[in-house]
């Protein structure tokens, strides 16, 4: 519970951005920034009215969050099933550019330069 307070913030904005995106395919042209604003200020107030209704129901209440998280995740799994093809997954030789391929893509993704 404590780092879900730290991220609130975070997590607030992430949402609100995700909210404009869906109701910016149903009304183009809506005000961004309102609507990210506002559908954080909401997410915010429900993270505090949680807080308020004290630690154990709040305890409770990520504890079920959690639980339809994995189900999702489960269910997200089960929706790429289908375009998951082994060919892209199992090469032969298994690592094709050996552990100096896996040392170069990670230094890619951190930002590295050469």
């Amino acid at each position: 519970m404590f780092l879900e307070a730290l991220f609130a913030t975070a997590h607030a904005l992430a949402t609100g951005g995700y909210i404009y995106f869906i109701i910016e395919l149903m009304f183009p042209g809506i005000d961004k920034s309102l609507t990210t604003t506002l559908c954080g200020a909401c997410y915010g107030a429900r993270f505090r009215v949680r807080a308020m209704a004290g630690r154990r129901k709040q305890a409770k209440v990520n504890e079920w969050m959690t639980y339809g998280a994995i189900v999702v995740l489960a269910w997200f799994w089960v929706a790429c099933l289908p375009g998951v093809r082994m060919d892209r997954i199992m090469t032969e030789p298994l690592l094709t550019k050996g552990w100096t391929g896996v040392l170069q893509a990670i230094r890619s993704l951190s930002g590295g330069c050469d």
